[in-house]
This record gives C-alpha cells, structure tokens and sequence, in this order.
C-alpha cells in the first residue's frame, strides 16, 4: 500500500548555499522521503531511488535532494531561464501549495542547475484553462514566475553516480509572509530520469499518484512546520 508522506520541515539557520559541508550539518538528522511509482505494482526497471527533504529560515523554505542516476545530464543552457527542459534531460521538480491557497508553485532544477519557476492558480488549472490559449505553451508563459529568483546548487558525483540539489525558495514568492509553526502546506517532489539512448524518461515522485500526472494536487503529501 502507497502511504502519503507526513514531512516535518524543522526551522533551521540561514547558511552557506556554496558550502556542502554546512548543508550536511543543516539536515543531519532531518526525515528524506523517498521517491516512489504508485501508479503501479512494482517499480520499472529504470527506476533509481532518490529522497528529499525541507527546512525553513526566516525567509525562505530550503529544500535537499540526494538522486540516484545512471546518467546525469540535461542540455538546456542555464542561461535559459524558466524555457522548460522536461525533454532535454534529467529534472527534479518541488511542487508547494501553501495552506489557504489554491495555488501551488512549481519549480524545476536541472543537473546543471538549469531553473523553472511557475505558479498555477488552481489545481485543474491546466484542462480548465487551455481551451483560451492557442498552446499549452502559451498557457504555461502566463504561469511563469521572473522575480524573485531561487537560489540553488546542484553537485555531481559520477563515481557514485548520485547528484545532489539544494534550493532555496523565498516565501516573498510563496506567501508573501513566513509561515509559523504548526502550520501546514501540501507538498510533492518529483523527478524525470533520463537514461541515454532511451528517449522515454523514468518518472517518480514523492507522492503515491495514481497515474503519471504530477499536478494531482489531492494526492500531494502534507508539509509540517516546526520550530
């Protein structure tokens, strides 16, 4: 039976995005919830485990993953920022919906620390909306957030073939105001695996979604902010 996951995201202090070491120490002892497939019975054959975890400051909620990967790569320039990379290579994404809010945040991070910022105003909002839109890349310019911009790092270990992810997201993007503790959002994190020449990636999440749909926002986990 797929669980949906509790996560308790602990405060913590601000430190060094550039220094791993401290990133270590700032999420010693934090809980990782593991990515899964609950859309099936058993896992795929291309599947590589992967987990994630969440801490906050006073501005900002930081989230570190630590990906399993075979091969680690995505080709979109860094420079291209929020042109969607989902089919250039390998891509973790954070997906937030903020308590009262009908609204999540959706954020990519690529291996080479290429960035996606959206903000869909309802979940459905996709199908709902596509119909007055000539694309859904026309739907998708008018979610994109430009400003602020997350802070994150991204290192590559290809000995033991994992890479990792630190991202700092600032609740001036999410709220406006930082949350207090005791309070509680919605959460998912998700992942396109590629694994060359396969053109198809391995997906998986955080989440037990009942199909290959990462906006299924009922089946997201719960977020717990804590002191």
């Amino acid at each position: 039976m797929k669980l949906t996951p509790t996560l308790p995201c602990r405060r913590i202090e601000s430190f060094n995005l550039n220094d791993w070491a401290a990133i270590s120490r700032a999420f010693n002892g934090a809980v990782f919830v593991p990515f899964q497939q609950g859309w099936i019975g058993q896992p795929t054959p291309g599947f590589r485990p992967a987990k994630a975890s969440a801490a906050w400051t006073n501005d900002s909620l930081i989230v570190h993953a630590e990906l399993n990967d075979d091969d680690i790569f995505n080709t979109m320039p860094v420079s291209d920022l929020n042109a969607l990379a989902i089919h250039q290579g390998d891509v973790f994404e954070i997906f937030l919906q903020p308590a009262g809010q009908e609204a999540y945040h959706e954020i990519h991070i690529t291996p080479n620390n290429h960035q996606v910022q959206l903000r869909i105003p309802f979940p459905g909002a996709f199908q709902k909306l596509k119909s007055r839109f000539a694309s859904t890349d026309a739907l998708i310019e008018t979610f994109k957030v430009w400003s602020p911009v997350v802070e994150s790092r991204v290192t590559i270990d290809t000995v033991s073939k994992v890479w990792r992810v630190v991202v700092k997201i600032p609740f001036s993007m999410l709220t406006g105001i930082r949350p207090v503790a005791g309070e509680v959002w919605r959460f998912s994190f998700s992942r396109y695996d590629y694994t060359r020449p396969d053109p198809e990636p391995t997906y998986s999440s955080t989440s037990p979604h009942s199909a290959i749909n990462f906006h299924l926002v009922h089946e997201y986990g719960t977020l717990a902010f804590s002191d």
